[in-house]
């Protein structure tokens, strides 16, 4: 982390994140449950140092753990229940309550706010693990338009992306603030679906992973209108807003991301008595889903646009093609669809956003990795654009 970096003028965030709030004890998902809750040295020294009640000092003295090899960080020892022990049971924060803010970690203060550094810009969002953050992209048609800033604060602690080796060994990183403003572009286009916009996405982020292979790293600024101008091909689109369901491929695919990231019995909702993955009653989950969305058709977009942000885009981790990347934000958007089509048949809104949220936190917490998504895509030979059309479609 850094607390300045001269290279940062500016910064842009969605429109909800200066109003965003905590709802504390009335949140349904707290994320002071199941998590695991880091701590540094200096902040436990602290709370340690900190005059409190006898309670309080007895949680403080039995609930951290040093984290593995590393003496300056610490983390927070669960109770039998998967609760933060510092969680009362009217679910707010005995720290936070009887001492403030002040004394509670970095990492409980800020989530679930990010800030990262592309180019000469910072990018300010929040984890859609969030519940209070789900409700938000589910209710507000334009909290995802991105704001711009001048930065005035010299203070302000950013997750630095790209060291100096790095772009050495990967030059196209000098591009990755257009590139990430291309993609969010693309996504951001509601002239049709986001299905189609998300497909477009994948030609694009081919194109741009053949470019770099070539060599050709400088001609990605000069690439991006020309690919702009492409991808506005109204025959294209038409295409691809009438694609032809491959239910399969596309089921297949999806429920083996869901074992992956979230709890197995979610799939058994729409699945058959053999255990196969049933098209009736997917389709009938998504059309209740829209049903209840058809108010709110930004929804869904609003979501993919936080999970760009989250995931990184386009380049999540550096040893892998921008096409590669973009397959792992496919790959989570199709999981939420997968979602909303098994909630929607036997639950309803409240439960689709508190599975998304989970899906979130393990797309975009770092506890998933490119190769584990890809390696499912190649199981079922879905390595091109047109593949991502079956599986987000």
């Amino acid at each position: 982390m850094s607390g300045n970096n001269a290279k940062a003028q500016f910064y842009k965030q969605p429109r909800y994140y200066d109003s965003f709030s905590c709802i504390g004890g009335s949140c349904p998902m707290s994320c002071c449950l199941v998590w695991r809750v880091d701590w540094k040295r200096d902040e436990v020294e602290k709370l340690k140092n900190a005059e409190c009640s006898e309670h309080l000092r007895e949680l403080i003295d039995n609930s951290f753990v040093q984290f593995k090899d590393d003496s300056e960080k610490f983390i927070v020892k669960m109770d039998s229940k998967q609760r933060c022990p510092f969680l009362t049971e009217d679910n707010f924060c005995s720290i936070q309550r009887e001492l403030g803010a002040e004394y509670l970690s970095h990492t409980c203060t800020i989530y679930p706010r990010n800030s990262i550094l592309m180019g000469n810009t910072v990018f300010k969002y929040c984890n859609l693990s969030c519940y209070r953050i789900m409700d938000i992209l589910c209710s507000d048609s334009d909290c995802m338009v991105l704001e711009n800033h001048i930065i005035k604060s010299k203070k302000m602690r950013v997750a630095n992306m790209d060291k100096g080796v790095d772009i050495l060994n990967h030059p196209e990183l000098r591009y990755r603030q257009q590139l990430f403003d291309f993609f969010y572009e693309i996504i951001s286009d509601d002239s049709h679906s986001v299905e189609t916009s998300v497909i477009l996405g994948s030609l694009a982020a081919q194109s741009i992973s053949k470019l770099i292979e070539k060599g050709a790293y400088d001609k990605i600024p000069e690439s991006i209108p020309i690919l702009k101008k492409q991808l506005k091909n109204p025959e294209q689109i038409k295409k691809l807003e009438n694609i032809t369901q491959n239910y399969a491929i596309k089921l297949g695919f999806a429920s083996e991301i869901n074992r992956l990231v979230i709890r197995s019995d979610m799939v058994k909702l729409i699945s058959e008595e053999d255990g196969g993955i049933s098209v009736a009653k997917y389709t009938e989950g998504i059309r209740k889903f829209q049903e209840d969305f058809a108010d709110r058709p930004f929804a869904l977009r609003n979501i993919a646009l936080n999970l760009l942000l989250e995931c990184k885009m386009p380049f999540r981790d550096k040893e892998y093609s921008i096409f590669e990347n973009y397959c792992y934000f496919a790959a989570a958007f199709a999981a939420i669809k997968f979602v909303a089509a098994a909630f929607y048949l036997s639950s309803n809104e409240h439960e689709f956003k508190v599975a998304t949220a989970y899906i979130s936190r393990v797309f975009a917490h770092n506890d998933l990795k490119v190769k584990q998504i890809m390696d499912i895509y190649k199981s079922f030979n879905c390595t091109s654009p047109a593949y991502i059309a079956i599986i987000v479609s």
